[in-house]
């Protein structure tokens, strides 16, 4: 317990180192205290003084790192670093334009990679904008964590980011051969997948899928419009704010998703896939495939809260269960103007399911049950 001089242990309440100095000539037991006291006294002061050692060698790597190194050469292995001007590497074939191990603030410039190589291979690292990522086989790859602030990643030939690990917020990711993100599972691992996390982004005009993620996904605040192989591949997903459109294919395909204030509209394929999914606040428009459509396993479970599903060139939303295992409740929502492009018009209908849809406050034309539409669930004004 800690010693003062305003109550010292064994001496009795509020006794005074100064009392017992007076004390200790005619009461031997309070000179024990006494020394007692004087060696833990020391003791403390010996701890305090190693300690404020040790803090001291804690604080060099920190001081190391804070030491920023200029880049200006291509190849450069950057522990902690800056851009001085624009770097072009696109005649630089021995390998990365930059290795990060560290830290690299790109201070408003330009790096440019060669076309065969990667602009930027990266270890657990941070990149900071401003600034702008082009030229290489791929913008930035990595095998492990990366955080990714405010930069444009644009011509390169694959893939704009490829890492197991990715946050990144303020990232403008467009024009990449491939996909704009691919989040990959850890490298040696068996289970862990990884995790993506992204906000005030926007992944666009890409020449394959916008986001391919295997692992845990986030994404607040996002658009992901034009890219040529669809917009989003996703296992679990968080999606909130983002908007969804005009993509070459399925707009948002996943497992497990929950979508709040999501737009999701002129996808030339399904609007959203999923074997789970919980929605709120949503929209899904004009789609060429199916607005809506669950996944066939034993998993299905679909919740809509709030959503419009209009102008969907097959099905409004279909849920197809042949074994009655789902559950599919919908509320204060609208599907309609489906099946302007049917694969089957003798079959589409606004709602289409195999599960009984648990409905309230639900305007909607036509309902089928299953892949019929000669019954239907009565839950909708021309049923």
């Amino acid at each position: 317990m800690p010693v003062c001089d305003d109550a010292l242990p064994g001496a009795g309440p509020a006794t005074s180192l100064t009392d017992l100095r007076a004390r200790a000539h005619t009461e031997p037991g309070i000179a024990v205290i006494q020394s007692r006291i004087l060696a833990s006294r020391t003791g403390l002061r010996a701890s305090l003084a190693a300690a404020a050692a040790l803090s001291s060698l804690l604080l060099l790597p920190v001081l190391t790192l804070a030491a920023q190194e200029p880049v200006t050469t291509c190849g450069q292995i950057v522990n902690n670093g800056f851009l001085t001007g624009d770097l072009d590497c696109s005649g630089y074939t021995d390998g990365p334009a930059l290795i990060v191990n560290h830290r690299l603030n790109l201070a408003g410039f330009t790096l440019t990679g060669n076309p065969n190589e990667r602009s930027i291979l990266a270890g657990l690292s941070r990149i900071d904008g401003p600034g702008t990522i082009t030229g290489g086989l791929v913008g930035i790859t990595s095998s492990f964590k990366l955080k990714l602030t405010d930069l444009v990643i644009t011509g390169n030939g694959a893939n704009g980011v490829s890492a197991p690990r990715i946050n990144g917020s303020g990232l403008t990711i467009v024009g990449n051969g491939a996909s704009g993100i691919v989040q990959f599972k850890i490298p040696g691992t068996a289970l862990q997948l990884g995790t993506l996390r992204l906000k005030d982004s926007a992944i666009t005009d890409n020449g394959s899928v916008g986001i391919d993620s295997i692992g845990k996904s986030s994404l607040k605040r996002v658009d992901v419009l034009r890219n040529d192989g669809g917009g989003c591949v996703l296992r679990t997903a968080s999606l909130k704010e983002i908007n969804v459109s005009e993509n070459l294919g399925d707009a948002v395909d996943g497992r497990h998703m929950k979508l709040k204030g999501a737009v999701v509209s002129n996808n030339l394929g399904d609007g959203v896939v999923a074997s789970r999914l919980q929605a709120r606040d949503v929209v899904v428009d004009n789609n060429l495939g199916d607005g809506i459509r669950l996944l066939q396993n034993n998993e299905e479970k679909i919740s809509l809260t709030r959503v419009t599903v209009t102008n969907s060139g097959n099905y409004g939303v279909q849920v197809p269960d042949p074994d009655l295992s789902g559950k599919f409740s919908i509320k204060h929502s609208t599907v309609s103007g489906s099946c302007h492009t049917p694969v089957d018009i003798a079959l589409c209908v606004d709602i289409g399911s195999c599960v009984e849809p648990k409905a309230s406050n639900l305007a909607c034309d036509t309902s089928g049950l299953c892949e019929s539409a000669a019954s239907n669930w009565g839950i909708c004004g021309l049923d």
